[in-house]
């Protein structure tokens, strides 16, 4: 039988974030979890606000912690998609084909963006595929944390991969690197766990 947590806020949630140095305030107007499929939904609109420090090494250690989740996050995927510099950033994406009911099969191949991203007008791009994407960010391993558990062959260097998958229809990026409608879009791997 379906068992589902949701909760809701009358009003905004604020958190203190004390490792990137933010203050948030988090109107959540959706959040949903699913035992059964293990899928979780949150919907809401953050606004970030910089903490100030009269430690320099703070504000400096702050800018490091940032950089380090933002490169490869999902901000830094979109905005590289929509401004057309998945290379230069890099991204890599491939398709991920069903082949029967349990298998799906990676088409080796480097997806063009052109064929998944499709200009609207100047305020946003539409995110349009069939099947599944592989993304990889190159650049960066996954965290000790993700990989412990999994056997680990040291020579071999695994980068950060996630798949992605859309529910029903394509969904709008924009230059910031937000998206919508966010609930279209499935995303598994390393930028689930993250």
């Amino acid at each position: 039988f379906p068992v589902t947590i949701r909760l809701t806020s009358k009003e905004g949630l604020f958190i203190r974030n004390n490792s990137f140095g933010y203050s948030i305030k988090y109107d959540l107007s959706r959040f949903a979890y699913d035992f059964n499929t293990r899928s979780l939904t949150i919907e809401g609109h953050p606004l970030f606000e910089e903490m100030t420090s009269n430690k320099k090494r703070q504000e400096i250690k702050w800018r490091k912690n940032r950089e380090e989740a933002y490169y490869g996050s999902m901000m830094h995927f979109m905005r590289s998609l929509y401004n057309n510099e998945l290379e230069k950033d890099h991204f890599e994406i491939r398709r991920i084909v069903k082949l029967s009911n349990q298998m799906n099969g990676l088409v080796n191949k480097i997806i063009p963006r052109d064929s998944i991203v499709f200009k609207s007008d100047s305020s946003y791009s539409i995110l349009n595929f069939k099947d599944k994407m592989q993304v990889i960010y190159t650049l960066k391993e996954p965290s000790a944390f993700y990989n412990k558990g999994s056997i680990n062959i040291g020579f071999m260097r695994t980068p950060q991969t996630s798949q992605l998958s859309l529910i029903e229809s394509a969904i709008k990026i924009f230059e910031n690197g937000s998206y919508f409608d966010g609930t279209n879009l499935i995303v598994t791997g390393y930028r689930d766990w993250e």
